[in-house]
Order: structure tokens, then C-alpha cells, then sequence
């Protein structure tokens, strides 16, 4: 910069302030950024939110939950006991939203939901197990207005039910495509050689009303025996493509070798559960460009045992290549190319396993895409003494664990003094904030479990 000396008393000005400016710099201290995974103390009590609802169901099932983000940064959560459903809604503080449902909750009968999403005019689906007439369990989706009450235009005044073989039928993911109409995925039950069963994804589409849509699969439905030989097959997670086409994530069993009983002579059949991802196209017929016929397994745990492995959460990127995470050797993640193949650039040949503290009893229950190429995964975390605490991790574009977040890429979080906090859902906050949603037990002196939701600050 030039200016015109007056004086050399001007000269003299101008080098005091530039001292002066600099010694103020080196005083003051410059305020830290918060590192990636610390929790954000805005939101409940010190970044956690508790809500105690045993007053209106006994428990909350393990399995069973799920979390979505509204537009306006809103948190819906959804859990059951038995067969009674309770949904919530909560500021994006973390505050109960009093004008949702009744004070903030909306309870179902004779359904237990698995899973949410949003539509894009804020009703709410929730997907999971229906009773039906006959007190056997099929598919059940039901839909909420955004004020949390049911959505009586839809199917059977609000809920969908639908039978697969007569026998069970368990609905564990649902997701809405751009048109409105709904694709839930779990399971069915078929009897094969009787008296045994065998396990199948399964999934059914309804259109915006909630009927059958007929141009997927076979009226509406699709069942698929991924290895042919298993009986374990189950979706736990779906996903869209940009393309439209679905991909079903969950596990199948495979027999990975027969061996000869010394005490009877006899052969011996040992299988394994393996990670199953599956793609579809849009009318509901397996996509015989991606993997073996559509499918492939991946055995995620060590080649040298058994262990099984279960995918639990899936995510596509904007490459198109396809992220799980489930159960491995603890956290297990794998990364898939469009064609179904492992990808090699992603961790030891496209698999990665994260162990916290006692790693085969970590397991991821869900995964998402961040910003920046960041892949951020959840699950639940074992401490070694009797209790679970949230485990997040999150890792690089290449399968590393990312430096920057948490401790080494990792973060784990007691909800509560020795409680079970079991996490099942993640969804990105605004400002890239992570929100880890799931359940607690053993909280302060609350009987059953509770909705338990924690907010962590992005890097």
C-alpha cells in the first residue's frame, strides 16, 4: 500500500500502530475451534437429550426405532414396545414440541415400527409390523400428517397392511421416492421343506394412496432368496439411486464348507451370516448388471472364522458407489462400485473394521454421508462393563479414520451413568451437526427405557 509521507513524525505513527497491532495480536487469544465430534452443549442438557416415556409403554425394543429430520430442524422419533408405537417431535434444540400429537407424542396400537421417512410436504411414514386380524404379524406402514395425526386418506384409514405367504412378515426400512409412493423392505417367512422355515427379503411398493402398486414386482410385491441355500434373509436398510433403482441392504447365509463329524461320520454343513446387498430396478426385477444376478455377499469379519456379519445402514454417493455398515469385526464397513464389486480404494479392499473397546460387541446401526466426502457411522459401543454407550465413527474418502473428529476418528458417549444407550439412527442437524438418535434404559430412576437423542458439532 502507498501513501505520501507529510513528516517523519507520520512515518513514526504508522510504525507504533503497526507495533502496537501486532503485540495485540499476540495477547489476545484467538478463539478455538470446537473439534469434529464434541458435543453441542446448545442442544438439550450439555448436548443430550433424555425423554423419559415409560409412563406411556412398559419399554422400548431393542430393535425397533428410528429418526428423521424435518426441514425447519425439527427431530421426529419414533419407538415401540410390543405392538404400541410411539412417535415424537422436537425443536431443533431439543426441546419436546408440545403442538405435535398429543403434548408432543402420537401413540399407535397393534403396530411396531422399524423405521421413518418424510415426505416432501412433511408427513410422516413409519414402516414395521402390523397385526393383523388374525393376530399374525404382516407388513404395516402407516401415515402421519405433520401435526402427528394419522393420515386417514392413506390405505386403510392411515395404515397399510400387507401379507406376503400367510405366514410372518416383519417390515424393518421404508423410504419415499420423489413421486410419493412408498417402498418398505424387510422380511417374509416361507415354509420350504416343512416343518422348516426360510427368511426372504421382501419388499412392497403402495402408491401415494396407499394401495398396491402393481407395476413393481409380482402386484406389488417382490421376494427374493438372495443365496439360494439360506434361511436368514433379512433387509434392514434401503436406499434410492439418482437412477431410481433400490438397494436392499441386510444379511443372507451362505454354507462356506461341509465337514465330516468324527463321532457319527456324518457330514456337517457350517454357514455363516454374511453382509447381503442387493439392487433392483425401478419395476422391482433384480438388476442383473450389479453383482451375481443383482446380489453379492461380502464376508466383512475375518476370513479366518465364522464371525457373522450384518449390514444395518446403507448410503449411496454421488459417484454412485454404495457405502454399509453393520456388524463386523465391531464396526464393519464396506464400500461397493456401481457394479456390485468391492472397491479397492477404500480401506483393505474396500472393507474397513473399527474396533472402540471390545470390538465383537461394537456394531453399527446406521451410516450417512457428510460434507466434505465424509462418511459418518454410528452403532453401539460395548464399555466392558454392563452397560452400552453411542460410538460414532467417521472416516475419509478412502476408508481412514478421520484425525480431526473425536479421538483418532472416534467418539463414544454415555447418555446417562451405566445406562444401555443403544443407538439406531443418524441424520445431519444444520450446520453439518450430527444427531445420533436411539434409546436408553437405566436412566436416574426411569423403569423402562427412553427416547435419547445426541447432538455432536461438526469439523
Amino acid at each position: 500500500m502507498k501513501f505520501v509521507v507529510l513528516s517523519g513524525h507520520r512515518i513514526e505513527y504508522i510504525q507504533k500502530a503497526a507495533i502496537v497491532a501486532i503485540l495485540v495480536c499476540n495477547i489476545l487469544p484467538i478463539p478455538a475451534k470446537a473439534a469434529g465430534g464434541e458435543l453441542d452443549t446448545s442442544f438439550g442438557v450439555q448436548g443430550k437429550l433424555v425423554h423419559d416415556v415409560s409412563n406411556l409403554i412398559p419399554d422400548l425394543d431393542a430393535a425397533v426405532g428410528g429418526m428423521v429430520t424435518l426441514p425447519d430442524g425439527k427431530i421426529v422419533m419414533g419407538g415401540s414396545s410390543n405392538f404400541r408405537f410411539l412417535l415424537s417431535r422436537y425443536d431443533a434444540d431439543g426441546t419436546l414440541d408440545t403442538t405435535f400429537g398429543v403434548n408432543g407424542v402420537t401413540q399407535v396400537l397393534d403396530f411396531r415400527g422399524a423405521d421413518l421417512a418424510v415426505m416432501d410436504d412433511g408427513r410422516i411414514v413409519a414402516a414395521g409390523t402390523a397385526l393383523n386380524v388374525q393376530g399374525a404379524f404382516d407388513f404395516g406402514v402407516i401415515r402421519f400428517n405433520a401435526n402427528g395425526s394419522i393420515d386417514t386418506t392413506f390405505a386403510n384409514n392411515g395404515k397399510a397392511v400387507t401379507d406376503f405367504a400367510g405366514m410372518r412378515d416383519d417390515a424393518t426400512a421404508v423410504v419415499v421416492q420423489s413421486d410419493g409412493k412408498i417402498v418398505a423392505g424387510g422380511f417374509t417367512v416361507s415354509l420350504v421343506h416343512p416343518p422348516a422355515s426360510q427368511l426372504d427379503f421382501a419388499m412392497v411398493r403402495y402408491n401415494v394412496n396407499g394401495t398396491l402398486d402393481t407395476q413393481f414386482g409380482n402386484g406389488g410385491k417382490v421376494v427374493t432368496d438372495v443365496s439360494g441355500v439360506g434361511i436368514t434373509d433379512q433387509i434392514q436398510d434401503l436406499a434410492i439411486q439418482s437412477d431410481g433403482k433400490y438397494i436392499a441392504a441386510g444379511q443372507t447365509e451362505r454354507i462356506v464348507r461341509v465337514i465330516i463329524d468324527p463321532e457319527c461320520g456324518c457330514q456337517v454343513t457350517i454357514a455363516r451370516i454374511d453382509f447381503a446387498i442387493v439392487r433392483y430396478n425401478i419395476d422391482g426385477t433384480l438388476d442383473s448388471s450389479f453383482g451375481d444376478g443383482g446380489k453379492t455377499a461380502i464376508q466383512v469379519t475375518d476370513p479366518a472364522t465364522d464371525n457373522p456379519s450384518t449390514a444395518l445402514g446403507v448410503a449411496i454417493q454421488h459417484d454412485g458407489k454404495i457405502v454399509a455398515a453393520g456388524e463386523g469385526d465391531g464396526f464393519g464397513v464396506v464400500r461397493l462400485n456401481e457394479d456390485g464389486s468391492l472397491d479397492s480404494t477404500f480401506g483393505d479392499g474396500g472393507k474397513v473394521n473399527t474396533a472402540f473397546l471390545v470390538a465383537r460387541g461394537d456394531r453399527a446401526t446406521a451410516v450417512m454421508l457428510a460434507p466434505g466426502n465424509r462418511i459418518v457411522v454410528a452403532g453401539r459401543v460395548e464399555t466392558g462393563r454392563s452397560d452400552r454407550d453411542f460410538g460414532i465413527a467417521e472416516y475419509d474418502k478412502n476408508g481412514t479414520l478421520d484425525s480431526h473428529f473425536g479421538e483418532d476418528g472416534k467418539v463414544t458417549t454415555d447418555i446417562a451413568n451405566h445406562s444401555e444407550d443403544v443407538p439406531r439412527s443418524l441424520a445431519l442437524a444444520r450446520g453439518g451437526k450430527i444427531l445420533v438418535g436411539g434409546f436408553t434404559r437405566g436412566v436416574n430412576n426411569i423403569s423402562g427405557a427412553a427416547f435419547a437423542i445426541a447432538r455432536y458439532r461438526a469439523h
